[in-house]
């Protein structure tokens, strides 16, 4: 198969993947029994409904016998769970972190025309540890972009891993 074929599957699979989230999150599917209430997805929903099959389309095995960890169990002075942690099969060396959160969660910041340039900019703020009065982005995402660069600082300090994608 060509890339641009594999692009194009790719592209197809994830247009589906997120109108099936439209529709679960739309028309509430998740309210399965009487009495039950409505209300935003939560992080359980959004690895369910959206990463674990996202993972998949990246070429990635979530699950038993996978490439994939979830609940990766990390230990250091504390144990630390990570969402997805996929591993090189042969060194068995983390190469990919995904951190999960709740599909409705707020935009990264109220300039929505430029998300990728705001995202660059709040990495830099949290690098050069800055506080987060000067980052470019919301409380609530700062704080969920430092737990993810702690994770991947964690990795490095505790067991020499450089994780290359997070």
């Amino acid at each position: 198969m060509n890339a641009g074929t594999l692009l194009n599957d790719f592209k197809h699979d994830l247009e589906k993947l997120l109108s099936r989230l439209d529709r679960i999150t739309t028309l509430n599917e998740r309210t399965i029994f009487a009495g039950s209430t409505d209300g935003e997805p939560l992080e359980a929903h959004t690895r369910v409904d959206f990463f674990d099959d996202f993972l998949k389309l990246l070429g990635w095995n979530v699950g038993s016998g996978g490439d994939v960890e979830q609940e990766a169990r990390v230990k250091s002075e504390t144990t630390t769970f990570v969402d997805y942690l996929g591993v090189c099969e042969q060194t068995k060396a983390p190469k990919l972190l995904f951190e999960a959160k709740r599909w409705g969660k707020p935009p990264i910041s109220g300039d929505k025309s430029n998300s990728k340039e705001v995202l660059i900019q709040a990495l830099r703020n949290l690098n050069s540890g800055k506080g987060s009065d000067s980052s470019p982005v919301t409380k609530a995402w700062r704080d969920d972009l430092k737990q993810v660069a702690d994770y991947v600082r964690k990795f490095r300090k505790e067991y020499s891993h450089d994780i290359p994608r997070a």
